[in-house]
């Protein structure tokens, strides 16, 4: 295959929990920055990549379209005409959405991991809630969750509206229950993955980037020559990754004022320089 063919450019950008309305953040305000980032930084990458959870809870019925989540559709089609492509990574809160809708907005949909092949090697994403399943208990219910036939009941016995109803009390004591975590619990977390990533060498060669969302906590590290990163949220650290020809991944994060400012990352002559505001 032609590397020219292959992407080198990429963004990757999750958990923005869109539909969930935080105090003094609403679902809107996080939906329109989102938008204005995917429009900056749209005629500089050549691939697109959502870690998951960009919902707070992502389904399709067959004849409802849900309200959340259309001004971010749109805006991905926006960046799909430029030539740039788009892949949707299911996470825990959207895991529900359907390939052949997404396709018509331009998107790809994986469920489970991305392996793509780039110029400077191979990404692997994947949203991060499998790695960090603490037994027996998480397990039966992504079972549940991914399981078709429930699925169908639920599409074809749950009115939309009581769906989302019961799926916002989900998603909420959800949150609750995992609110102020300490840098410490993150950064248990965080080498979790780490370690998690070590693994995914094994099984896939030419891996050079793994990226993981899920715990809403942005960093980027180098381990035995396996960079490791996740893009944080855009729940309220609305930040994200970039990772240029080079293959090296930075943090970003969108500021008022600023558009985009680098807080982490690694170095390479060939790069932006990381700790430049640029606006």
């Amino acid at each position: 295959m032609d590397l020219r063919e292959l992407p080198g450019r990429l963004a990757l950008v999750g958990d923005a929990h869109l539909g969930a309305d935080l105090p003094g953040c609403s679902s809107a305000y996080r939906e329109r920055l989102l938008l204005d980032m995917l429009e900056w930084i749209g005629s500089e990458i050549d691939c697109l990549v959502l870690v998951g959870d960009m919902l707070d809870f992502g389904f399709v019925w067959r004849r409802v379209v849900p309200r959340v989540g259309q001004g971010l559709l749109e805006g991905l089609r926006r960046v799909a005409d430029l030539g740039v492509r788009v892949y949707w990574v299911a996470g825990n809160h959207d895991q529900w959405l359907d390939g052949a809708y997404l396709r018509e907005w331009g998107v790809v949909w994986v469920l489970d991991r991305l392996v793509l092949p780039c110029r400077w090697g191979v990404l692997y994403v994947e949203h991060g809630d499998v790695p960090l399943m603490r037994g027996v208990g998480d397990r039966l219910v992504h079972w549940l969750f991914r399981n078709r036939v429930l699925r169908g009941v639920f599409r074809g016995c749950v009115h939309p509206d009581v769906a989302v109803w019961l799926a916002g009390r989900w998603s909420r004591a959800s949150r609750l229950a995992n609110s102020g975590v300490s840098v410490r619990v993150l950064d248990r977390l965080k080498n979790r993955l780490v370690g998690y990533a070590q693994g995914v060498v094994r099984r896939y060669s030419g891996v050079r980037l793994c990226v993981f969302g899920h715990i809403h906590y942005g960093f980027v590290e180098r381990v035995d020559g396996l960079w490791v990163a996740s893009p944080g949220d855009w729940l309220r650290s609305f930040s994200w990754l970039q990772v240029y020809e080079c293959g090296t991944p930075y943090l970003f994060r969108w500021e008022c004022g600023l558009q985009r400012r680098g807080i982490d990352g690694g170095s390479c002559s060939s790069c932006v320089d990381f700790g430049e505001s640029e606006g």
